[in-house]
């Protein structure tokens, strides 16, 4: 029939467009969540008090580290690293915190490879047995401000506050930082690492060739097929 070969035809380009689509969507994002259960220095699992590895929740493509401060942005360091809390944070168990009253706690994310994008998520935080305002804030590593969430309170009790991040992307690096990390603690730290490549798509002029590349083998079976046609015919015929 005659409109086998045109519905043909747009199969074919229907497959190519599915095929350019698919070519041209970027490469998922792999989610980490670090949980503050495990990873540090004295015993793994973690005890209270421990201090958290400066490894801890390295990757490939993402150096983690971290410390405490005497203020926001680029501050003095009073401790050299956060430590593990098991419970009295609301109801998170295994939490990230520091030891130095009023400090500002502080995650590094350093990208390590070209072409990786990386993105905080969220996190949950509570207090120390009690209501306390904090506030969390992202900076580049030059300490350029990109997010600040203004002044939270964590609910008092059993309890804790769930913050959204905002997605705040980098492919270099980036800071987080929250007010009063002796009595507010941090736990399911949520960010994603992925490509910022986009894989090739051929030009137009390529489809075409290749959608008659298509059409040549499908003209090169229907003739294979009719000339198998005609020696049955004439196999089947009286001498």
């Amino acid at each position: 029939m005659k409109g086998q070969p045109i519905m043909k035809h747009l199969t074919v380009l229907g497959a190519a467009m599915v095929l350019s689509t698919a070519l041209a969507a970027p490469a998922s994002a792999a989610v980490t969540v670090l949980t503050f259960d495990t990873g540090c220095e004295q015993n793994d699992p973690c005890v209270s008090g421990d201090f958290f590895a400066q490894s801890y929740g390295d990757s490939a493509e993402i150096g983690l580290s971290h410390r405490a401060l005497d203020g926001a942005g680029a501050g003095s360091v009073v401790e050299t690293g956060l430590r593990n809390y098991d419970l009295g944070y609301g109801d998170l168990v295994g939490v990230a915190w520091s030891n130095a009253f009023s400090s500002v706690g502080e995650i590094t994310f350093d990208v390590l490879q070209p072409d990786i994008s990386l993105s905080l998520l969220s996190l949950d935080t509570a207090g120390w047995f009690g209501d306390y305002e904090t506030a969390f804030r992202i900076y580049d590593l030059s300490y350029n401000l990109l997010y600040d969430s203004g002044v939270l309170t964590t609910p008092y009790g059993a309890d804790h506050l769930w913050v959204d991040l905002q997605g705040v992307t980098s492919t270099s690096g980036l800071r987080l930082q929250w007010d009063d990390a002796y009595l507010v603690a941090i736990d399911n730290l949520a960010f994603s690492v992925g490509s910022t490549m986009t894989p090739a798509v051929p030009e137009p002029a390529t489809w075409l060739m290749m959608i008659a590349g298509f059409g040549a083998i499908g003209g090169a079976i229907r003739r294979k097929r009719g000339d198998a046609g005609r020696a049955l015919v004439a196999s089947r015929s009286p001498i």
